[in-house]
């Protein structure tokens, strides 16, 4: 995988994450905000958005992972 490649992929993963991170931060503050009782239904909304962002969290981690152990694989057979 090119520099470039692995760079735009980078920098398109953490806009997603940032973008669901406000989604996320929205979902939660008009749940909170809500007067009266939290309706379940904002619950489960709420827990499948979070679990959504450990999804794309953890994938992103996986792939960053597997990025840096090419990088070292690479830097020891130039060495």
């Amino acid at each position: 995988m090119s520099l470039q490649l692995t760079d735009a992929v980078f920098t398109n993963s953490m806009k997603g994450v940032t973008d669901m991170q406000k989604t996320l931060d929205a979902k939660m503050q008009s749940v909170i905000s809500g007067k009266g009782e939290v309706k379940q239904e904002d619950l489960i909304s709420l827990q499948y958005e979070i679990g959504k962002y450990n999804t794309f969290v953890t994938a992103l981690n996986n792939t960053v992972q597997a990025i840096q152990s090419q990088a070292k694989e690479l830097a020891k057979s130039i060495h």
